[in-house]
Formats: structure tokens, sequence, C-alpha cells
């Protein structure tokens, strides 16, 4: 009975010990730059959440090609150039067209945009900035 007792008494404190050893992994944020500076070039560029490839698919999904056709388009390859700023919150702001082929090109790249989910900030000496991006778009038109 002894035996079974102190046994007994080994497993409880194995299992209150593992219990208690558990490792706690806390997450420290990123601080935040408030200079008010926007950056073209910063150490870590802004990122789409899921990076390059999750960005050049939502954007696939959710441009709609049809609508340079809708609006009288000619035949071609018009490359369009919108700019943004994501700020250190990553809510896309000032996103504005650099070219100007009109036919809704701009406007819809605009509207996708900013109809995004937030980005990941970019970083300068270890702090989340405001930081400039140009995203480059090509609408191929053919009717024929």
């Amino acid at each position: 009975m002894k035996n079974k007792r102190f046994l007994f008494t080994i497993i409880l404190m194995t299992i209150s010990f593992l219990s208690v050893s558990q490792t706690v992994v806390k997450t420290v944020p990123i601080p935040i730059d408030y200079s008010g500076k926007i950056y073209v070039t910063p150490e870590v560029e802004a990122q789409f959440p899921g990076g390059d490839a999750a960005w050049q698919a939502y954007l696939k999904e959710n441009l709609k090609s049809s609508t340079p056709i809708k609006n009288g388009a000619p035949d071609g390859v018009y490359q369009i150039i919108v700019k943004f700023i994501v700020p250190t919150d990553g809510i896309i702001s000032d996103v504005n067209p650099v070219t100007k082929f009109g036919y809704g090109l701009e406007d819809e790249a605009i509207k996708v945009i900013k109809m995004g989910p937030k980005w990941i900030p970019a970083i300068q000496k270890g702090k989340r900035v405001n930081s400039f991006k140009n995203q480059e778009l090509t609408f191929i038109i053919k009717t024929k």
C-alpha cells in the first residue's frame, strides 16, 4: 500500500510539473514610426497578406476585364499604373492613377485596390512605416 501511495504521489507530481512548465509564446507588436514620413524604398516592403502570389490571385479574381470593353476601349494592350500608400495601420489610402488611358481601366483598378484587405505595413529600422506602392496592371483587349 505504501508503494502504491508513493507511486501515485510521483505520478501526481510529474503531471503537476508538466502542466506548469508549458512555454508561453508572447508576440511583441512592432512599434510605429509616427514621423509621418512616407518611404519609397523601405528596408522591408509593405505586403499583401499572403504575399505576392495572393495579391496576384486577388487582382485576377476581382478585376472585371469586361469594364474597358463596355466603355469602348479599342483592341490593344494597356499597361496602367496605379499608386497608393500603405500606412502603418495597413489600410490602403491615396489610391491614384499614374496613367490616363480612360475606358474605365484606371477606375476599375482603383476600385479593386481600395476594397482589398489590410496590408502588412513596411518596416524601417524596426518600426512600421508609411510607404508608397505602385501597381502595374496589363489589360489586353481583343474584341475580334
